[in-house]
This record gives structure tokens, C-alpha cells and sequence, in this order.
């Protein structure tokens, strides 16, 4: 059963102390920083509040700057559109607000609030994101921690592979733990400033659940007064390192992938197809050896024309999962030797792996596909760079 503790007695204790406090100048909750607080290297100086980080590539969060209408849930909170509040089950519930009159904020013109007096929690929203799966992803959000003195913020961010629905509703909650596959960020440790918190996975299917998280501890005197604010949050999606899925995990291939048939070339395109039995990305590495170029003039010297070696040409890859795969190469001609693989990367249980097609040669302008030893693979993996 979730546990909604009663807020009565905390807010009126909590508003007097704060007032008692603002009045001394002991606390800087509301408005911009002390000048004498440093700003980090990930945190943008007060001036820039207003405007928030540069965003680049698709955003796959739904309102990522805790913008808009928030709406309201028991006992009386209030939480960003598009986004659900969990805390764990039987803990201290702080209170969800949007940031108010001069209290801060990063992008657009408000950010996601928790606060409490007195007393530790385990707390924090999510937001539950449709991807593609076997593909990698970066979870970036700014957070901002501040208190009177002495506690611990233990700030961070998560982004759980799998995509779990925390909670029954936006309107429910509690939750009996985190899901065990989440990549975590650093802990934030600083008070008065924004940073910058990022952490990137690879999705095990086609939803990911973005997680901002918030544990501050108590100070010495066990009074302390915490403000949480989450703000420009994004998701988006990273490229493989050298444009190339990972490796397999062996060479060999399973049968996953199945080449349909000999490639078709129709000048200077060579089109390669094949199929495997459940949704997969769909990537060829290649190398193409130029046909040999004989002279027709008359010569009275001897000329040397080497055999080019091109192996570094820029990998084919299509991350959108299908059954039915197609790619091709292109820039060639007839007398070209060509060798690939097939690669397609799969979820297989709670993580992705990458299956090969064995390797392959052909000779543009024939009909003869060769199968080559499996260790041919792992030569063309390692030979193929995306420049």
C-alpha cells in the first residue's frame, strides 16, 4: 500500500523556520545564488538561467524542460506535464512543486521542485520514452541542490534499458525499488549551482525510462531544509563508436543471418540482401579491391600500377529493426573484387547481441558468391573505420 505521510505539521514548521532564516540571511532557497559560490564547469553562470544548454539532435522526451500547466496529485502536488513522481514505499514524501516567483530555473520558464524540512528522502519523476531498440541513447539533465548547511544532496540520474513503468499512474507513486538494469550518473555533491548530469545505455527494447533521482542526507544539526530542482532534460540517440555495431560475440556464424541470394550489381551499385527470423538493425562491412587497369598505349618504360586495397570506406548502417534487410555499395565497377558481411543487431533476453553472416567475395561483372572462412570477419570488422 503506498504511503501518502501527512504535510500539515511540516509546512508550518518548515515556513516559520524558513522565514527565521531568510530574515538572517543563513539561506539563499529563493532567487539567484550568493555571488561568492562558484560555479562548476558543467554549470552555466547565473546570467545564463534564462536561456538553458543548447539542445542537439531529436529530443525523445515529451516536455524534457518541465515546462507547461502542472498537474496536481495527492496530497497537494504539483508535477511537470508528461512526467510521473515516484518515492520509496514507507519513506518521508517531500513535496513536488514548479519553481515559483525568482526561484531558478534552466529552459523555458520553470523547473520541476521537490523540497522538504527536517528529514531525509528517497524521491524523485520519470518519464517513460519510445526508442529503437540496440541502439544507444544519452540521458542529460541539470540539477540544482540547495540547503541551509550541512547536507548531502546525493543527486542523480538513470536511464533503465528496459523501460520500466514505475508506477500504476501519474497519480500513484510509491515504489518498492529502482530497476536493476539502470545506468547510473555520478552523484551530485554541490549546493547553489546547476550541473550537468549525463549517463547513456543501450535499449533492450523499444521503450526507455528516463529516472532523475534525489536522496539528500541530513546536516549535523539534523534541521536542514532541501530544494531539488530538475530542469532541460533530454534523450537522444548516440552513434556507434566508428559507425560500427558492436562485435560479435563470435565469428561464427549461428544462422541468424541468411544472405537470399547472390548480390545483384546494376552499374556501379552492388545491392546485398538478406533476412533473419525476428526484428534486427541491419549494417555491411566491406572492402573492395580495384580491378587491375592494363595500359592500351604503347609505352617505352616500364610502369608499376599496384593493387589498391580499399577497406576504409564508410560502413552501411540502419538501426530501424526489420526482417527484411537491404544494403548497398556503391562507386564500383566491373572487375571490382568485393568482401562483406552482414551484420544485425537483436535484443536476446535482457541485453542485444550482434549476429554475422559468414563473409563473402564476389567479383563485380560474375554471378559466383564465395563463402569465406569465418575469420575473414573479424579481419573486415577491424580493417573498416568510419572517417
Amino acid at each position: 500500500m503506498e504511503r501518502t505521510p501527512g504535510l500539515a505539521t511540516h509546512r508550518v514548521i518548515g515556513r516559520l523556520a524558513i522565514a527565521a532564516l531568510l530574515l538572517t540571511g543563513a539561506l539563499q532557497v529563493f532567487g539567484h545564488p550568493a555571488s561568492s559560490v562558484a560555479q562548476t564547469a558543467d554549470s552555466p553562470a547565473t546570467s545564463e538561467w534564462l536561456t538553458g544548454p543548447a539542445v542537439t539532435g531529436e529530443d525523445l522526451l515529451a516536455n524534457g524542460g518541465l515546462n507547461g500547466d502542472y498537474y496536481w496529485a495527492k496530497p497537494n502536488h504539483y508535477i511537470a506535464p508528461e512526467w510521473g513522481r515516484w518515492w520509496f514505499d514507507g519513506s518521508v514524501l517531500p513535496e513536488y512543486d514548479r519553481s515559483r516567483g525568482s526561484e531558478p530555473y534552466m529552459e523555458g520558464d520553470r523547473s520541476q521542485r521537490m523540497h522538504k524540512w527536517g528529514s531525509d528522502f528517497v524521491s524523485g519523476i520519470y518519464q517513460v520514452a519510445n526508442v529503437t531498440q540496440c541502439t544507444d541513447y544519452r540521458l542529460e539533465t541539470w540539477i540544482r541542490s540547495d540547503s541551509n548547511k550541512g547536507q548531502t544532496p546525493n543527486t542523480r540520474i538513470g536511464l533503465d534499458p528496459t523501460g520500466t513503468q514505475l508506477t500504476g499512474s501519474p497519480y500513484s507513486g510509491a515504489v518498492t525499488s529502482l530497476p536493476p538494469l539502470t545506468r547510473w550518473s555520478s552523484m551530485g555533491t554541490q549546493h547553489f549551482t546547476w550541473d550537468r548530469f549525463t549517463t547513456e545505455a543501450e535499449a533492450y527494447g523499444d521503450k526507455m525510462t528516463a529516472i532523475l533521482y534525489a536522496a539528500p542526507q541530513l546536516g549535523p544539526d539534523h534541521n536542514d531544509y532541501y530544494a531539488i530542482y530538475f530542469d532541460a532534460a533530454s534523450l537522444t540517440e548516440v552513434a556507434f563508436a566508428d559507425g560500427k555495431l558492436p562485435a560479435p560475440a563470435l565469428w561464427t556464424p549461428s544462422g541468424y543471418v541468411q544472405i537470399v541470394d547472390t548480390p545483384e550489381f546494376i552499374t556501379p551499385t552492388l545491392t546485398i540482401q538478406w533476412s533473419t527470423s525476428d526484428p534486427s538493425s541491419t549494417q555491411i562491412l566491406y572492402s573492395v579491391t580495384p580491378s587491375v587497369i592494363t595500359p592500351t598505349a604503347t609505352m617505352t618504360h616500364t610502369v608499376f600500377l599496384p593493387i589498391i586495397h580499399q577497406a576504409d570506406r564508410l560502413p552501411y548502417l540502419d538501426t530501424y529493426p526489420t526482417t527484411n534487410h537491404q544494403a548497398t555499395i556503391s562507386g564500383l565497377k566491373v572487375g571490382d573484387v568485393v568482401k562483406f558481411i552482414a551484420l544485425s543487431r537483436r535484443v536476446s533476453g535482457t541485453s542485444c547481441a550482434t549476429e554475422t553472416s559468414f563473409p563473402y567475395e564476389i567479383t563485380i561483372g560474375s554471378d559466383q558468391l564465395i563463402q569465406l572462412d569465418p575469420s575473414e570477419g573479424a579481419v573486415l570488422y577491424a580493417g573498416q573505420a568510419n572517417r
